[in-house]
């Protein structure tokens, strides 16, 4: 897995922005796990992914 190989690997927003623009759910759970700044994802995540779905559509 990616996190097994780089464990050190930094996750930013625009990673968790990226995964959503994919609409890639699976993996946007996974980088939520690893960002650094919890407030962030308690606050922010599900928007981003929301926004980013927007885009999409």
């Amino acid at each position: 897995m990616l996190f097994d190989k780089s464990p050190d690997l930094l996750v930013t927003d625009l990673c968790l922005y990226l995964a959503a623009c994919r609409n890639d759910l699976p993996i946007f759970k996974i980088l939520l796990k690893r960002y650094e700044d919890k407030n962030f994802i308690k606050n922010h995540a599900l928007k981003i992914f929301e926004e980013a779905g927007s885009i999409i559509d």
